[in-house]
C-alpha cells in the first residue's frame, strides 16, 4: 500500500465542488489538504443541485448548521423539477412532467416536519426565547 494522500486539488466550482471539498476534509479528520481551483470568469449556474431533500443529512454529517447555510446563501429546498412541454399525450398535445425528488410520502413527511420545526422556532423567537 502506498503513502496516504496528503493533498487533493479539485478543479471546478459551485455547490457540488464546495461540498465535495468540505466532505473530503471532514471525512479525513482534517488530515487532508484540499485545494480548489475556480475560474473567476465563469458565472454561477445556480441549478440547485444541492438543495434536494437529502441536503439536511449531508450538512449534519459535515457539522454545518443548515439554518446558517440557508440564511447566508438565500437558499431553498428543491423538492422536484417541472419539465414544461416535456412530452405529448395521446392527442398530440404537449404536456408537462413533474419529477419529484424522493417518494411522495417521504417528501410530504419532510415538508411537515420542516414546517413544524420552523413554526416552533418562529413562535419561540416571537416570545423572545432563543
Amino acid at each position: 500500500m502506498g503513502e496516504p494522500l496528503k493533498t487533493v486539488t479539485i478543479v471546478g466550482g459551485g455547490t457540488a465542488v464546495w461540498l465535495t471539498a468540505v466532505m473530503l476534509r471532514t471525512l479525513s479528520e482534517k488530515s487532508l489538504k484540499v485545494q480548489l481551483i475556480e475560474s473567476p470568469n465563469i458565472p454561477t449556474v445556480g441549478v440547485g443541485e444541492a438543495t434536494v431533500p437529502q441536503m439536511p443529512m449531508t450538512l449534519n454529517m459535515l457539522k454545518i448548521p443548515m439554518h446558517a447555510v440557508f440564511r447566508r446563501c438565500n437558499a431553498s429546498f428543491k423538492l422536484g423539477e417541472l419539465f414544461r412541454d416535456r412530452s405529448t399525450d395521446a392527442d398530440g398535445k404537449l404536456v408537462n412532467h413533474l419529477h419529484a425528488f424522493g417518494r411522495p410520502l417521504q417528501v410530504a413527511a419532510w415538508i411537515v416536519a420542516t414546517t413544524t420545526r420552523f413554526l416552533d422556532r418562529a413562535q419561540r423567537w416571537v416570545r423572545g426565547a432563543s
